[in-house]
Formats: structure tokens, sequence, C-alpha cells
């Protein structure tokens, strides 16, 4: 199986891996928990499966160390939510080798900041809080190099987001205050409403309502700027995860119904390319589960696996893989 050389755009690159594939962690599952699910019907552990047979040959191939290690993290992840633990470490351990290996310099988005935030999200969903705190404090380290606008955004919302479960309001206000810092110079767009998002989520679960309010207040004004069906699409969703996390739920409906139809309407023309539509249905079926929408959440994820078949470039189904993994799993854990 070869793998290419991939490109993406740093932007929509850091949306996917930590505003996409970032699902909540508010529900982490204990020990036995984890095992139940890891044992449950539905796509998520085939789509797990497949992925790790997949990453034998993405390893071992001629892609950049930080494209590799991306892939390796983002597995560890999602390993640790189905309560493979054992693989998880592994995984993790394998994935901080690679982003240290000597060469050229990763790009902002995919830097060691990046890898050592998956990876402190990876220990929490292991419920090794003290594990997730030092891989948060190693991800700062690295984030004291960075000045892309984008990366440092989007870095400090998902670290606040993590470190809200970990350590609790003294731990993730200050990363919340230096996200919107950074969000706040960056123009109205999809980098700007993807890290409004995550910021507005951390607030959620902080019980910080009134900030959540607010946040979503400012990413409801920067969806002005946004006029491609597929951008509304991806928009929509993460203003629906906001508003939800605001406990707006008025506003969540009907931000999802907007991400549907406008999704809608992109794949009509062909305007979306593949690997974002997987990213939007993952964004949209995680909104419909936080309204409270199982169904409809389930039909997405489906609706996800079918387009998914469609991509036929690995490193592009390796990742859309994870994204059926991890939407499946945070739609499935709940059930009743």
């Amino acid at each position: 199986m070869g793998f290419g050389v991939v490109r993406k755009a740093g932007g929509l690159l850091l949306a996917g891996v930590l505003g996409i594939a970032g699902v909540g962690i508010s529900g982490i599952a204990a020990p036995a928990q984890a095992q139940a699910v890891r044992g449950a019907s539905g796509d998520g552990p085939e789509a797990v499966k497949t992925a790790s047979t997949m990453l034998l040959d993405l390893k071992g191939s001629s892609l950049p160390r930080w494209w590799r290690a991306l892939a390796v993290a983002r597995l560890a992840r999602t390993q640790a939510r189905y309560g493979d633990e054992e693989s998880a470490r592994v995984l993790a351990r394998d994935a901080v080798l690679l982003i240290n290996e000597p060469g050229p310099a990763a790009p902002p988005a995919l830097g060691a900041a990046t890898i050592f935030a998956i990876l402190s999200q990876a220990y929490l969903d292991m419920r090794d809080p003290q594990s997730s705190v030092q891989l948060a404090n190693e991800a700062l380290k690295a984030m004291q190099t960075v000045t892309d606008g984008p990366t440092r955004a989007n870095t400090f919302s998902y670290l606040g987001l993590i470190m809200a479960d970990a350590s609790g309001v003294d731990g993730a206000r200050p990363l919340l205050l230096q996200a919107l810092r950074d969000t706040s110079t960056l123009p109205a767009g999809r980098e700007q409403i993807a890290a409004l998002a995550l910021i507005a989520q951390a607030q959620g679960k902080l019980n910080d309502k009134a900030s959540a309010a607010d946040t979503l207040s400012a990413l409801t004004s920067a969806l002005a700027a946004i006029s491609k069906p597929g951008d509304i699409a991806l928009a929509r969703a993460h203003a629906a995860r906001a508003a939800a996390a605001a406990q707006d739920m008025n506003a969540a409906r009907n931000h999802v119904r907007e991400a549907i139809a406008a999704y809608d309407r992109s794949t009509q023309n062909n305007e979306m390319p593949m690997t974002e539509r997987v990213a939007a249905l993952g964004l949209i079926a995680l909104a419909e589960n936080e309204i409270g929408d199982k169904s409809t959440a389930r039909q997405i994820v489906r609706t996800l696996k079918q387009t998914l078949a469609t991509i036929t470039e690995p490193y592009d189904k390796f990742q859309g893989l994870l994204t059926l993994a991890d939407a499946g799993f945070e739609v499935e854990q709940q059930k009743r």
C-alpha cells in the first residue's frame, strides 16, 4: 500500500485534528465501561481495527515524520477512548519518538504542541489526569516558539477543553484566556469559528454559562464571513456544539439544521472535497448527539461511513476511519 505525500491547508488540518476529531471528553468511561464499549456492536470498533492495520504500512512509509506522528497520536487517542490502554500507551510513546526525530521543522499545525495536546487527551481518556497534565505542559513548552495564529488559537482552546476535566477551573482558565486573546487576532472565518467553538465547550464544562454565551455570540457574528456551502456546513456544526455548551438548545437545533442544509447543497454542486465531507459529517453527528437527537446522530454516522467508502487515498482513508470511530464512540457511549 503506497502512501503519497499529502498536502493540506494548515487551518483546515488543525480544525480537523483538534476540533473535529477531538470529541467531547465530558463522559470519560471508567475502565470497566470502556471495555464494554470496546466489545460493543457498531461501526466504531471495526473502523479502529482497520485503521490499526493501515498504520503498519503508514509507519514505514516515506511520509514526513510529522504526518506519521499525527497518525500514530490520533490512533493512540482513539484506542484510549475504546479502552485498549496497552495499545494506546505504546502508540503514544511512538508518536513522541517520531515527532522528536531529527530533520526539518514540522509545519506549525503538525508540530510537537499538536502531538502532545492529542496525547494529553488520550491519557485523560485513560483516566490518568496526572499524565494528561504533564503532556499538556509539554504542549505548552512547545507553544512558546509557535507564532502561527490559527495554531495558537486552536491549540490553547483544545488544551483548555482538556484541562477543564483534568484540573478544573484553575488549570483551564489561563489557557482559555490565552485562547481568547489569540482568537481575537484571527480574521472572521473557519479557523476562528473552530477555536471559539472549543472555547465555548470548555466554558460549558466549567459551568460558566455566561462566558459560553459571550463566546457563542462572537462565533455567531463570525458566521457572516462564511459563504461557501461546505464552509457553512462546518461552521454551523461548530456553532451548534458551542450553542449546546452554552445551554441554548434552540440555537443549537437551528445551527445543526443549517449545517445539514449547507452540507446537502455542497454535495449537489460537488463543491466540498470528500475529506471535508467526512469531517463535516463527524461534526454534525456530534452536534446532533449533543442536542439529544441520537437517532439522527446515528443516521449521520452511517452517512459518514458511506462517504468514507469513496475515499481511496490511504492517508485520507486512515484519518477518516478515526473520525468515524470517534464520532461513533461518542454517539454510542451514552446508549441506554
